[in-house]
């Protein structure tokens, strides 16, 4: 009898104890976050249905309360307000819906305002000046406490491509997205080294990736749309590292943050004093006891006459009447004008301005870092097609005119008008183009 009792009482105290470790497994579990889907992709089968705007998901991850028809409302109105069509973007973005435990709920929220506000029949999507032109509006966001090498997750890059002009947009993009969303953004050493040192005030820290395979690449969509990486920086694709290839030109968003730009920007002190004495020396060769009004042209040639067919089969990139209505433009408004041209293609320049009658015209022959600031350093500008022309009106001080170029294709060109004025750029001032 006794011997019974004691084994009834040790299986009673057994049961206890086990009972005790439960909990306190239960508690600790219910404290300690559970690997992401990126960290154990075991726990985890997402299927998907035929209709891109369902989807189902089994997982062993607790919800946390979060229903299935939140997720899919979410899913739903992030691809409506975005436009998001990119497969791999696409899949992305179901997995962090389907499984992330996280604020859904107020980023719903924010997203339904911003569709009443900017995607209604009647109101337009334009945002004011102080406002950056967003898909999804600034407060869309998840954040994750994830990091990798010290950086919080979501980061994202650029894999450089294109010319100057071209790698300068992709580090504005990530630069203005940064500055949005307070995401993790770098400057690769590739693209640093790009810069040859003539930008020494780039803020953004350099890293130098040695795998890109671990990296998550990001293409452009149709039509020049980066949307993908908007949903990215604002942790919509999840806690990764994110590369954008296709050289971003985003500069509805970060024209925003203009001031921020130029001072990212800002040539070194080398290249400053050379174009200042250029001028000086033109100011003097003029002769004048008035004030003169110099005014940077760029000529962009290059591959740009076989490039621009993609958009008019008419396009024969003669900038002949464009540049004679820029110049009596600019002859209306100020006396002693002397022209400070450069150009990809410098013999055509000059034969080009010889037959627009004009003598005070100086051809420069300098690097690209050199025109550039020396373009940038006349009062007012004259810009073609191509990123190159763009930067050296945005830095101008006075305003610029640009080629209205209307495309005759299904494409828009990625510096059109439309694109101009919906980026709310100030003193860009549009002529016809033929």
């Amino acid at each position: 009898m006794e011997h019974h009792s004691r084994s009834r009482l040790t299986s009673i105290i057994t049961t206890v104890l086990v009972l005790s470790i439960l909990v306190v497994c239960l508690t600790l579990y219910d404290l300690v976050p559970t690997p992401t889907i990126y960290e154990n992709l075991t726990e985890i089968e997402v299927q998907w249905r035929d209709s891109p705007d369902v989807f189902v998901t089994t997982t062993r991850l607790p919800q946390r309360g979060l229903k299935a028809s939140e997720r899919q409302a979410l899913y739903k109105t992030i691809r409506a307000l975005s436009g998001v069509s990119r497969v791999d973007a696409v899949n992305l973005l179901k997995l962090t819906i389907a499984n992330t435990r996280l604020g859904i709920n107020s980023t719903l929220s924010h997203l339904l305002e911003v569709k009443v506000k900017y995607h209604c029949k009647n109101c337009t999507r334009e945002s004011p000046p102080s406002l950056p032109i967003l898909a999804l509006g600034a407060n869309a966001t998840l954040e994750y406490d994830e990091t990798w090498n010290g950086f919080s997750l979501p980061l994202i890059g650029v894999s450089p491509s294109g010319r100057l002009g071209n790698i300068m947009g992709e580090y504005a993009t990530i630069y203005a997205l940064h500055k949005i969303f307070n995401v993790s953004a770098v400057l690769t050493s590739k693209q640093k080294h790009e810069f040859h040192g003539h930008f020494p005030y780039l803020s953004l820290p350099v890293i130098k990736i040695e795998n890109t395979k671990k990296w998550t690449t990001l293409h452009r969509g149709n039509d020049y749309n980066y949307v993908a990486l908007e949903l990215a920086a604002a942790g919509l694709l999840g806690p990764k590292c994110f590369l954008q290839d296709d050289w971003p030109f985003e500069m509805q968003i970060f024209n925003t943050y203009r001031d921020d730009i130029l001072r990212e920007f800002a040539f070194s002190d080398q290249l400053i004093l050379k174009a200042d004495a250029i001028l000086a020396d033109e100011r003097r060769l003029f002769n004048s006891t008035s004030p003169i009004t110099f005014i940077g042209v760029h000529i962009r040639r290059g591959d740009y006459p076989k490039y621009m067919k993609s958009y008019s089969t008419k396009a024969n990139l003669s900038y002949v009447k464009y540049l004679a209505r820029a110049i009596e433009h600019y002859r209306g408004l100020h006396d002693n004008i002397i022209f400070i041209v450069a150009s990809d293609d410098r013999p055509h320049a000059r034969t080009l301005f010889m037959s627009l009658n004009h003598t005070k015209v100086f051809i420069a022959d300098g690097t690209a870092f050199e025109d550039m600031c020396l373009l940038s350093r006349c009062n007012h500008s004259i810009i073609t097609l191509g990123s190159f022309g763009f930067w050296t009106g945005y830095f101008s001080p006075g305003t610029t005119t640009y080629p209205d170029f209307m495309s005759t294709t299904s494409r828009e060109y990625f510096l059109s008008r439309a694109r101009y004025e919906r980026a709310q750029i100030e003193n860009f001032i549009a002529l016809p183009y033929t």
